[in-house]
């Protein structure tokens, strides 16, 4: 199973005072010019001064940036070390015994140093038993030689003859077979060292994730060429560099390189961290199946994975990779990132990506809610509309079946009373006729309110007649150029029918029109009504108005209205229905 992480883990390691760690840049200024005054004094170029203390600065500079950005991260501290050594190393020029001692022990523990930290490179801790095993084995076996070195060596034999101080060490005298079983003691511990280094610092780069390979790559290199520099100098006689000093060139230039890889891997993360608002950006209009690419390319973890919803965490198949919850500002389980742990070494990063992430997945359930109330709003709007139409419906019948069956019964009653009282006086014969006048007016009256609640002629014949019979109502010249001849929905019917009726309605009461044209066209599965007139134009969709009812129509079952009207030109009503067939 894998691990499921809190964001906020950190490297177990010591938080150094920060006062401490920001004392140490005056206090290597001061140290480290009082140190280069030793070689000003034998007799370097104040040229080679000012390199020398150009690149120890530097080396310090970058050591401390990483020390300060990452504080409980073992990594800075132990290459301020190294770095801090090669600055105030001329010490060793001194004339001071125990300066001499202090100096040739500081001198080895220094590169061990050097090695802790390439081998425990990013997080601070070492990888494994082998890496520890080794790392605590080259402190005692450094220390040791050294150590012994300083009771029996010769003065000469200490950094390679360059002291000027004639008295001790050796502290316990000299003893040349003694001293020559040491040198070659500390040569062969050194290069087993060394090469032990090398093959524990490929052995990582090789069984390391692509995303741990891309950070290791470049301080890989530059341990491997620190460990060939190394121990090319320890093979190499004293002052083998000729004229020019090649083994002080390369030292310098290795130093240099290392400053420069970590300044860049330093900074490279500040830009990554800087680049989360670019982050945000694109996941600002991601649907939650795009957020997985986004997030492995803001880590640089290409086996990362993203799993949304609060179900059931999967077992990992690989060991490297850990889990980050994603939650929500009240608590809730979004999803699990799947990264690879080296993603947790980057303790700024790694939050605000989750940050994102978090507002991203928020956004997309939010979209989806409001997606999926409009949807509910529609088909609320779309029930309502088919309530109206079914109950207009009903009245219809009601009034054709009940009232004005009976109006029509009591009519025909009328009639026969007529005709058996036509005998009577004329008084009663022109009641009669006056009673059958208002009961035809009556009977007109309900037919007229029958066809406004539900066109009989729609529900019977369909939309191409209802439209026709509009047109030949309308007191404007209408031309129906084209009408489906299909039934469609009875909703569909309704909505273009009603449609089509207020907008000649409109036509006769505003535009001042001389002609109208009607077209129904039906394909690709919707429907598109256009009705246009010649008339003065400037017609407008306004809250209250006849338009505004019609858009409400309309939109009922997810359709579009548009008016195109333009002062003097006349106004063209184009409205665009999906439908179905019935």
């Amino acid at each position: 199973m894998v691990d499921e992480v809190d964001v906020a883990a950190s490297a177990r390691s010591v938080q150094w005072p920060t006062v401490l760690r920001r004392s140490l840049w005056p206090a290597m200024l001061v140290g480290g010019i009082a140190a280069e005054s030793f070689i000003w004094r034998n007799g370097q170029s104040p040229q080679y001064v000012v390199y020398d203390l150009g690149v120890g600065f530097l080396t310090v500079f970058v050591t401390l940036a990483i020390w300060e950005a990452k504080p409980r991260n073992l990594v800075g501290p132990l290459l301020f070390v190294w770095a801090a050594w090669f600055v105030i190393s001329p010490v060793r020029l001194a004339h001071v015994p125990a300066v001499i001692a202090v100096s040739w022990l500081v001198d080895g523990v220094s590169g061990v140093c050097f090695g802790h930290a390439m081998l425990s490179y990013p997080t601070g801790r070492l990888p494994g038993r082998l890496e520890r095993g080794f790392i605590a084995f080259a402190y005692v076996a450094v220390v040791a030689v050294r150590g012994l070195q300083l009771l029996w060596a010769p003065i000469s034999d200490i950094f390679d003859g360059d002291l000027c101080c004639q008295s001790t060490p050796p502290f316990l005298g000299h003893d040349a077979p003694v001293a020559h079983a040491l040198a070659t003691a500390q040569t062969v511990t050194l290069a087993v060292l060394l090469v032990t280094f090398m093959l524990l610092v490929g052995r990582r780069f090789i069984r390391a994730r692509p995303r741990e390979r891309t950070v290791l790559l470049p301080v890989a290199a530059v341990a491997l060429l620190f460990a060939v520099k190394t121990l090319a100098e320890a093979f190499l006689p004293a002052h083998a560099g000729g004229r020019w000093d090649a083994p002080d060139i390369v030292d310098h230039g290795v130093t240099l390189a290392v400053a420069v890889v970590f300044l860049l891997g330093t900074y490279g993360s500040r830009v990554a961290r800087a680049n989360v608002a670019d982050l945000l950006a694109q996941l600002g209009g991601a649907s939650p199946d795009q957020l997985e690419p986004l997030l492995a390319s803001a880590l640089r973890d290409p086996d990362l994975r993203l799993d949304l919803g609060p179900g059931e965490q999967n077992a990992g198949p690989e060991p490297h990779q850990a889990v980050t919850p994603v939650y929500s500002d009240s608590g809730e389980l979004l999803a699990r990132l799947h990264h690879d742990r080296s993603v947790l070494d980057d303790t700024r990063l790694l939050p605000s990506v989750i940050a994102a992430t978090r507002l991203a997945l928020e956004n997309a359930n939010l979209h989806a809610q409001v997606i999926a109330q409009l949807d509910e709003v529609r088909a609320s709007r779309t029930r309502l509309v088919q309530a109206s139409d079914a109950e207009r419906r009903r009245l219809e019948r009601n009034l054709h079946d009940g009232a004005q069956q009976r109006l029509l019964s009591l009519g025909l009653a009328l009639q026969l009373a007529q005709q058996a009282e036509s005998s009577s006086t004329g008084e009663a014969t022109a009641l009669l006729a006056e009673a059958q006048e208002e009961l035809a007016a009556a009977i007109a009256e309900l037919r007229e309110l029958g066809r406004g609640i539900n066109p009989a002629v729609l529900a019977d014949h369909g939309l191409a007649s209802a439209v026709h019979t509009l047109a030949n109502r309308c007191t404007v010249p209408v031309d129906v150029s084209s009408v489906p001849t299909t039934r469609l929905a009875p909703e569909l019917e309704t909505a273009a029918y009603y449609v089509i009726a207020e907008a000649l309605q409109n036509i006769v009461k505003h535009a001042q029109a001389a002609h109208a044209q009607v077209s129904v066209d039906h394909q690709h599965g919707a429907v598109r009504i256009v009705v246009a007139d010649d008339g003065v134009g400037g017609a407008a969709i306004t809250t209250g108005g006849g338009l505004h009812g019609l858009v409400d129509r309309v939109e009922a079952i997810n359709g579009t209205l548009t008016v195109r009207s333009t002062r003097g030109t006349g106004t063209q009503l184009i409205v665009d229905l999906p439908c179905a067939l019935s």
